[in-house]
C-alpha cells in the first residue's frame, strides 16, 4: 500500500468450471495463470475483492476449484455470491467458499478495517433487483415472487446496514451491473440511455458515505468511465473485461484515497 492509499485488487466473473475443459467465460485463462494472478492481487493490493460468479454452474466441484484459487491469497478476500453461484444450492456455495476458500461473503452485512489509521467500511450484497424478467437463470428453482422478495429484503438490510457504516470512505459492491447501457455498444449511445439500478438510487441517498462502487455481471460491454447520478464512482471489475483492457491481467487495481 502506497502511503495515504487503499489499494483494492478488484475482479468478477471467474466462471470457474469443474474442469478446465468446461466452457466458461474467463477471458481464456488457464487455472494456474488464474493462481499465479492471485498471488500478484496479494503482492499489489491491500484487500481483494470478488463480486461475484466465482463458478460458471454453482456445483460442488466448480466451487471447490474456485475456493482452492482464491485460497492461494494472503490478502483478505471479500466477495458476493452471483447468480451462477447459486444455481444449485445458495447455502453450499457460501459453506464452500467461506470455509475452503477463506473468502468473507457479504449479503448485505458490513464491516469495517482501519488503514493508515483511516476507518474504511465494505458493505456488500448480490444486488438483485425487483424486475419482470430477472436475471437469475431458468435452472434455478425459485419463482418470480420469492425473487421479488429477496430483492425487496436487500433493499431493506442495505438501508439498515449503511446508516450504521460511518466516515465518507466506503465501498459498496455488489455483483449485479448498478450502471449499464441498453445497447450492446454503449460508447455509441448517449448519457439518457445509461441504466441506473435501484440499489444505485440507493447509494446516492448516502452519496457523502460511499467513495466506490464495484459490480459485476456485465461482462459482455466494453468498460466505460461511470458515475452515479450524485457522481459516486462505480467501477466494473468483471475478469473478461479486465483482460481485454490489460491482457492476462484479470482484476483491476483500484486505489481509494484514505486523506
Amino acid at each position: 500500500m502506497t502511503q495515504e492509499v487503499l489499494r483494492i485488487a478488484a475482479i468478477s466473473d471467474t466462471h470457474f468450471g469443474a474442469s478446465e475443459s468446461r466452457h466458461r467465460w474467463n477471458g481464456i485463462l488457464t487455472y494456474n495463470e488464474y493462481r499465479s494472478n492471485v498471488k500478484k492481487m496479494s503482492q499489489e493490493a491491500d484487500v481483494i475483492i470478488h463480486c461475484g460468479d466465482f463458478t460458471d454452474q454453482g456445483d460442488k466441484e466448480s466451487l471447490k476449484i474456485a475456493a482452492s484459487i482464491f485460497s492461494d491469497a494472503t490478502k483478505p478476500v471479500l466477495g458476493v455470491l452471483g447468480n451462477h453461484d447459486i444455481r444449485q444450492d445458495f447455502e453450499m456455495a457460501t459453506e464452500i467458499l467461506s470455509e475452503e476458500g477463506g473468502i468473507t461473503l457479504f449479503d448485505g452485512n458490513w464491516m469495517v478495517d482501519t488503514y493508515q489509521d483511516q476507518r474504511v467500511g465494505f458493505i456488500g450484497m448480490p444486488g438483485f433487483q425487483p424486475r419482470k424478467d430477472h436475471h437469475l437463470d431458468k435452472e434455478l428453482q425459485i419463482s418470480q415472487q420469492a425473487y421479488n422478495e429477496m430483492s425487496g429484503q436487500q433493499t431493506t438490510r442495505f438501508r439498515q446496514e449503511i446508516r450504521r457504516v460511518q466516515g465518507k470512505k466506503n465501498i459498496a459492491f455488489f455483483h449485479f451491473d448498478q450502471i449499464r447501457s441498453s445497447s450492446s455498444e454503449p460508447e455509441t449511445h448517449p448519457a439518457e440511455e445509461i441504466i441506473v439500478s435501484e440499489f444505485a438510487k440507493l447509494v446516492d441517498d448516502y452519496h457523502y458515505q460511499v467513495s466506490l462502487m464495484l459490480h459485476g455481471h456485465d461482462h459482455r460491454n466494453i468498460d466505460r468511465p461511470a458515475t452515479t447520478p450524485k457522481k459516486v464512482r462505480v467501477e466494473n471489475v468483471a475478469a473478461r473485461i479486465n483482460i481485454e483492457m490489460n491482457p492476462g491481467v484479470p482484476y483491476r487495481l483500484i486505489d481509494v484515497p484514505l486523506r
